[in-house]
């Protein structure tokens, strides 16, 4: 069943003018009994609206006022009807964008603002990052969708590059630009026939940067670390990230008891239980509810065994986090472990000569190589990943050297077999 809404144009006398007294005119839209106010940039003293405007023969300014008021508020009754499911950012954008080719630094400020109350902050400075590289670069301030073309975005990348930006910046900002466009799109701000993106168009640069994921020796080489108790404890984290298919530290260390499941199986009369992990990614947790679908990852002996020693929370299995931790105060907390614990396996990779590159990130890379390269199928790694593209699991295990030598063995010759 649709929602239901109505509109209806207010004076709103919270805020009246210094000046003279009078009270900023809005458009108020009320969807399932909620109602947001819109400013439509006209003022008056509260009771003009009643006894000057809204009368049977209006006069003069007032005349022209019913007339404004009237298409205001019939335009915005046409956009709230034609959408399946009103919502409010939705009707912002399309009262505000509607027949103007869409504002690009407006659309940017509008989708910040609804990351941010999506509580996902991260997501919103790369979009605060990609606008402002875009508006110092080209000026958005007063540019529209209608005016991004092939030529406009292969001008922008040029300048990006003689500046000394890498590809990968570039890439992007302008995967950010591409969203907002595609969002103008459904919100019929902009014809798709103007889609500047795409073959035979422009094509946002790729940025591929496959780093070496850690050998096993290395991987046995940081287990048989022993020195600093703080450095091991770090450690143990990060092999516990491994050990579970790289869990991001988000993730991790916000594990709570009751994500741990357990199935058994029958074989000969004999039981094994096997316990595994049950969640929703931190990191696909906002997007839209039929993207969401929940992982599970097997928990390993050598996993159990981190959890064991470490696992002393309530609710949360690792009482790194506490349940009365806001949002914010349990994303510095995860900021600070994460790097804390790549200082300390920097410490480690100097004395044990493995990859002095290394960081947490390296788990999840490494996890998903060895996995392959152990039997599993791709499929499997990116089930456990939470990938649901291939695409972006092939991206992790592009330099798969191990697989790459076994390809080239399988193909290899006999010497013996050379003519003579």
């Amino acid at each position: 069943m649709k929602p239901s809404f109505t509109t209806a144009i207010i004076v709103d006398d919270r805020y009246p003018r210094k000046k003279d007294g009078k009270c900023p005119v809005k458009l108020r839209v009320t969807i399932n009994r909620q109602s947001r106010y819109y400013g439509i940039g006209e003022y008056l003293y509260p009771e003009e609206l009643a006894k000057k405007v809204y009368i049977p023969k209006p006069r003069g300014d007032y005349k022209k006022l019913l007339t404004i008021f009237t298409e205001i508020q019939n335009r915005a009754d046409a956009i709230l009807d034609a959408m399946e499911t009103p919502t409010f950012d939705q009707f912002k954008r399309l009262f505000t964008q509607k027949g103007k080719g869409g504002n690009i630094k407006r659309y940017f400020d509008s989708y910040i603002d609804t990351l941010k109350k999506d509580d996902q902050p991260g997501t919103a400075s790369n979009y605060e990052c990609a606008k402002n590289s875009l508006d110092a670069i080209k000026g958005i301030e007063r540019l529209n969708f209608r005016d991004i073309t092939p030529e406009w975005l292969k001008d922008y990348q040029k300048k990006m590059q003689k500046g000394g930006k890498s590809v990968t910046t570039i890439s992007m900002y302008l995967r950010a630009l591409r969203t907002l466009y595609n969002r103008a799109i459904r919100d019929g701000v902009i014809s798709e026939t103007n889609y500047p993106f795409g073959r035979g168009k422009y094509l946002i640069p790729a940025a591929r940067n496959y780093k070496r994921p850690l050998e096993r020796w290395e991987i046995q080489t940081l287990a048989e670390y022993k020195g600093n108790e703080v450095n091991e404890m770090y450690r143990d984290f990060f092999l516990l990230s491994y050990s579970l298919m790289g869990l991001n530290f988000a993730d991790l260390l916000t594990l709570q008891w009751d994500n741990i499941k357990q199935t058994t199986s029958r074989d000969n009369r004999n039981e094994t239980a096997t316990k595994y992990l049950q969640i929703l990614r931190k990191k696909t947790a906002n997007t839209g509810q039929a993207d969401q679908y929940k992982i599970e990852i097997i928990i390993n002996d050598y996993a159990q065994a981190i959890i064991d020693k470490y696992g002393t929370g309530k609710k949360y299995i690792f009482p790194i986090i506490s349940p009365a931790d806001t949002t914010g105060v349990q994303r510095t907390k995860t900021k600070n472990f994460v790097r804390n614990c790549n200082q300390a396996l920097k410490k480690i990779a100097k004395q044990g000569g493995i990859n002095s590159d290394i960081s947490t990130m390296f788990a999840r890379h490494s996890a998903a190589v060895h996995g392959l390269e152990g039997g599993a199928t791709i499929g499997d790694v990116s089930q456990a990943l939470g990938h649901k593209d291939l695409k972006t699991t092939s991206n992790y295990v592009a330099s798969l050297d191990g697989g790459k030598r076994k390809l080239a063995d399988a193909l290899k010759i006999d010497n013996k077999a050379k003519a003579n």
